[in-house]
C-alpha cells in the first residue's frame, strides 16, 4: 500500500499506537520513520529553520508555512538575504543584492527594493517544504538504510533518532530526530555529508541537486516547530514580473 492510502493507514496506526502508550523509542526504525511521515502529513501549518554549507559557502532559510499554497520567509546564501512569499500558486521574492547576484545587475536595477513576481518553475524546491505530502514523501521519504541511535532532546523535546547511511541513489547520510511521545512529528532533519548522485523518487525532482550544483548541500540542520500553528500569508502589493 503506498501513497496517500499508505499515509492514512500510518497515520490511524500511529493514533492507536499513542492511544496505548507506545513510545516511539520502542518501535522499528521504518515504524518510526513511517509514525513522522503521517505525523507531519496530518498537519498544514509548521515553522523551518534551516542551517547549512554548500560548496558555494552558507545558506539559510526560514520558512512559515500556513498551507501548502501559502509560506512566508527568508532566504540566505553567503550573507546575500531575500524575504519571498508564496501566495496562491504565485512566489515572491523581494531583495535587490540577491537578484543581482541570481539574476543579474539589470534585474536587480529595475526592481530596486520592489517585489518581483517568479516563474512558476521556481515554486517546485519551495513546494518541498510547504506541501507538508510532499516533505513526508521527498525528503522523510528519500532516505537510505536507517537505524535507531538512542534518544535526546530537541528544543526541550524528547525524541528518538534515527540514523541514516544514505547509501541509496540521491540520498545523503544523516540523521533524523522524531517526537518520542504524542504526534511523532519530525523535529530536526541533520544532513552530515554530500548527496549522492541518482534519481529521487518519481515526482521528487527538486529534493535532488546536481554534484556539480554549486548550492548543493553538503551538511546542514532542518529544525521544525509550530506544527498546527496559525500563520498568515498575504500576497504583496505592487509586484513586478521578474526583469529580464
Amino acid at each position: 500500500m503506498g501513497g496517500w492510502a499508505g499515509l492514512v493507514a500510518a497515520a490511524a496506526a500511529a493514533t492507536l499506537a499513542a492511544a496505548c502508550g507506545v513510545s516511539e523509542a520502542d518501535k522499528s526504525a521504518d515504524q518510526i520513520l513511517a509514525d513522522a511521515q503521517a505525523a507531519i502529513s496530518s498537519v498544514h501549518s509548521y515553522r523551518l529553520e534551516f542551517h547549512g554549507q554548500s560548496r558555494s559557502g552558507s545558506e539559510q532559510f526560514l520558512f512559515d508555512v500556513a498551507d501548502r499554497h501559502s509560506a512566508k520567509g527568508t532566504l540566505t546564501i553567503e550573507a546575500t538575504t531575500a524575504q519571498f512569499v508564496l501566495s496562491a500558486g504565485t512566489f515572491y521574492l523581494r531583495g535587490r543584492d540577491f537578484l543581482a547576484r541570481f539574476n543579474g545587475p539589470r534585474a536587480a536595477e529595475v526592481a530596486g527594493d520592489r517585489w518581483v513576481a517568479l516563474p512558476t518553475a521556481a515554486i517546485g524546491p519551495v513546494n518541498l517544504f510547504s506541501d507538508t505530502v510532499t516533505l513526508a514523501r521527498c525528503v522523510l521519504g528519500n532516505h537510505g538504510t536507517l537505524t535507531k541511535a538512542g534518544t535526546s532532546t530537541v528544543a526541550g523535546v524528547g525524541a528518538v533518532i534515527l540514523d541514516d547511511r544514505g547509501d541509496r541513489p540521491a540520498t545523503s547520510p544523516g540523521r533524523i530526530s522524531v517526537a518520542v511521545s504524542g504526534p511523532a512529528y519530525p523535529l530536526r532533519l541533520d544532513q552530515t555529508g554530500p548527496q549522492r548522485s541518482g534519481s529521487p523518487p518519481q515526482g521528487c525532482s527538486g529534493s535532488a541537486a546536481s554534484p556539480d550544483d554549486p548550492t548543493a548541500v553538503i551538511t546542514g540542520t532542518a529544525a521544525l516547530s509550530d506544527f498546527g500553528a496559525a500563520i498568515s500569508v498575504a500576497a504583496p502589493t505592487g509586484a513586478i514580473p521578474l526583469p529580464t
